[in-house]
């Protein structure tokens, strides 16, 4: 049995860009922005049909007040220049506007490609960091699932909802409690314990969580840590305790199924799978297994396709031509099959395997949270699956940040996950559908995410020699990379000052995303404008052009024409 789709096939039924699309149109009346690009100012290219004339091209320079620069090599092209104080796309909109204009567009900055743009790598301040190799390996670099330089994008974000569909989460452990989901439903005043399903989801009372195995509100573990291992290689805590989890900003919804003697059935668990699907959950990790299909679970996963079910592949060492293993065998594209690799990245020997399997993970000496407030660490499929759930949660932290289109689904997420793979030798040849493992940083690469925000606010403080300028960038929690300003003069052309300085992410939020400069020798009773500007590897964004007038020196009406007094800058 092998997966249905292929991962072209996924593509497609993904909605994203793949061979046998329809073809882009040949013209188009006004040029498109590409926030992720950086304009070129001053500058345009536009393309004439070809048997244009001399006179009806020059009459459309005329009409756009550009010069041209020079003829491209591309037949019946132009690069023209023009004010760089005008913006090009409305350049390029004049220019299209003309008779006898195939296309004009602004130019953009490029990248050399093969490049992959630098992003900043987060240190957290966990000290048992350094036994966590699965979010970087320090004895083998690279067999790790790259979370270093994924939490330069994002490290989670709190509205994003996990459920752990397990044996039970302690709710209080220190390097859980800060990550625990509440209901917003229940978790209110009087709503907590009144008997009532207040949220509609079919359950009573379930505040922070629920208990398939005895259809409770308790989803505590009775004895098992089983569950709380799972939980922490999810979403521990970043907060200098312990470990960290994949996603450090995330909202850990347990489920819990098993009954007091710890066990549990196929009915319970596809109850916890409709539980997580009604109540909102975005993922759910089960690092569970029934060996044999049965309609419960097979019901369960179809009725939920708004849910990414990340599961394990099991610990026999076998085929899964062989072994049963469901949900991870089931067939829907928004069902992940996670198998393990050890340390050297290599798949683990214990592991299931084949065809059904999609990718591995970390399964081998995973330090995770257990019960009791205190950390071990284990080997398995149920230990490598939650490393994706905690991928997956970075994916949908950064829905935000894209165009409402590219908003994440289920299926769009087993898309990124699959498609950006590390390949691994041992994975493949039949023992995973993608033949690799899991990178979190390459997946969220993917992702169609533009540029920072800048804004530029009022000047605060001028004088004759000098000002202070301010503006705003909300880097929304990605990797801003560097942060400037321009200057110039208004009227005149170029700019006065053209400035980049570094900035981390940790000195934008302690300034709560506030930027200034101070300006010194500038001209008396002058007027100059300027806007702030930050980057990072999507693009670069610049704030609105801002304006200010410096005093004038002062003037000593005893004689003619007065004298100046210039003052040494104080800021």
């Amino acid at each position: 049995m092998s997966r249905r789709l292929t991962l072209a096939t996924l593509a497609a039924v993904a909605g994203l860009a793949c061979a046998g699309a329809p073809p882009a149109p040949a013209a188009a009346p006004s040029p498109p922005a590409a926030a992720a690009a950086e304009m070129v100012p001053g500058v345009a290219l536009v393309r004439f049909d070809r048997g244009t004339d001399a006179a009806a091209r020059a009459a459309a320079f005329a009409a756009a007040d550009v010069r041209v620069d020079h003829a491209m090599l591309l037949e019946d092209a132009y690069e023209v220049a023009f004010d760089a104080a005008r913006d090009p796309r409305d350049v390029a909109r004049a220019l299209s506007a003309q008779p006898g204009v195939r296309w004009a567009e602004p130019d953009y900055y490029g990248e050399p490609v093969g490049k992959v743009p630098d992003f900043p790598e987060v240190s957290p301040a966990d000290p048992q960091f350094n036994l966590q190799w699965g979010l970087e390996n320090a004895l083998t670099p690279g067999a790790d699932v790259n979370a270093r330089r994924a939490w330069g994008i994002t490290e989670g974000r709190d509205d994003v909802v996990v459920a752990v569909i397990d044996t039970g989460v302690q709710l209080d452990h220190p390097d859980l409690a800060a990550n625990m989901w509440r209901n917003p439903g229940e978790d209110k005043p009087g709503l907590r314990d009144n008997g009532k399903d207040d949220d509609g989801n079919g359950v009573a009372d379930d505040w922070r969580g629920w208990d398939t195995g005895t259809n409770d509100p308790d989803p505590s573990p009775t004895g098992d840590d089983h569950g709380t291992l799972v939980a922490g290689v999810i979403g521990a805590d970043g907060d200098g305790v312990g470990v960290s989890g994949v996603a450090r900003d995330v909202a850990i919804m347990p489920v819990k199924v098993t009954k007091k003697n710890n066990k549990f059935t196929a009915g319970r668990l596809a109850d916890a799978i409709r539980y997580a699907a009604r109540t909102g959950a975005d993922i759910a990790n089960v690092s569970l297994a029934v060996g044999i299909y049965t309609h419960s679970i097979n019901d369960a996963i179809g009725d939920s396709p708004g849910l990414l079910i990340v599961a394990g592949a099991g610990n026999a060492g076998l085929s899964l031509g062989w072994a049963e293993v469901y949900p991870c065998e089931d067939p829907r594209d928004y069902v992940i099959c996670v198998g393990a690799h050890g340390d050297v990245g290599a798949r683990a020997g214990f592991s299931n395997h084949g065809g059904d399997v999609d990718l591995a993970a970390p399964g081998v000496g995973i330090r995770s949270t257990t019960l009791g407030g205190t950390w071990a660490s284990a080997d398995g499929t149920s230990l490598a699956t939650p490393f994706v759930s905690g991928a997956a949660a970075l994916l949908w932290a950064t829905d935000p940040l894209v165009p409402e289109s590219q908003r994440m689904t289920p299926m769009r997420a087993r898309h990124d996950l699959l498609n950006s793979v590390v390949s691994e030798p041992s994975l493949g040849q039949g023992h995973t559908f993608t033949g690799g493992r899991l990178d979190a940083f390459a997946a969220l690469r993917l992702r169609p995410i533009g540029a920072p925000d800048a804004t530029t606010v009022t000047a605060s403080k001028v004088d004759k020699l000098w000002a202070a300028i301010d503006g705003t960038v909300n880097d929304r929690g990605l990797a801003v990379t560097q942060i400037g300003y321009e200057l110039r003069i208004a009227g005149k052309p170029g700019l006065v000052e053209d400035v980049w300085w570094e900035r981390t992410r940790a000195q934008l939020q302690s300034s709560g995303g506030k930027v200034g400069a101070s300006l010194s020798f500038l001209q008396p009773g002058t007027t100059y404008e300027y806007r702030f500007k930050a980057r990072n590897p999507w693009g670069t964004d610049h704030g609105a052009w801002r304006s200010f007038t410096t005093k004038p020196e002062p003037v000593d009406p005893s004689g003619p024409g007065g004298f100046t007094n210039p003052v040494k800058p104080t800021h």
